[in-house]
């Protein structure tokens, strides 16, 4: 590992599954897009707010279900480049702070940080999934 690299825990745990829908604030990490440049020499994180699914749905006009989350603001967002990185939230386990992968970049609007929050792949909704394949 590195500094701009560590391992992150997976929502394993039904607290953890179920806590999704009381986060409101997630972290997004990755190298894509900036206000400024076409792609980060460097990691980039944003803290972004979680945006409710029927919102989400208005802003797309497309359905968004529950393998899926959204989060973003103006100005706030992941961008091109982000796809595949994390969504994360800090999580208390044993007096200790742990980073929680809820989510994966998926999509968002065409125009990053235009008020249209971004979409990601909810990892909840694919842990047994995960962990059969992290088992064989």
């Amino acid at each position: 590992f590195a500094d701009h690299i560590k391992p992150i825990c997976l929502p394993a745990s039904e607290m953890l599954r179920n806590n999704v829908d009381n986060v409101e604030r997630f972290h997004v990490t990755g190298w894509g897009k900036t206000e400024t440049t076409n792609f980060s020499d460097v990691p980039m994180e944003v803290i972004v707010m979680t945006t409710n699914r029927s919102t989400c749905q208005q802003s797309y006009k497309r359905s968004i279900d529950v393998t899926q989350l959204c989060a973003g603001d103006v100005g706030k967002d992941s961008c091109n480049g982000d796809s595949g990185g994390p969504l994360a939230y800090i999580a208390h386990f044993n007096d200790r702070q742990r980073f929680v992968q809820y989510g994966v970049v998926s999509f968002g609007s065409h125009i990053c940080g235009d008020g249209h929050p971004g979409v990601y792949t909810n990892v909840a909704s694919y842990i047994r999934w995960i962990a059969y394949k992290i088992a064989t």
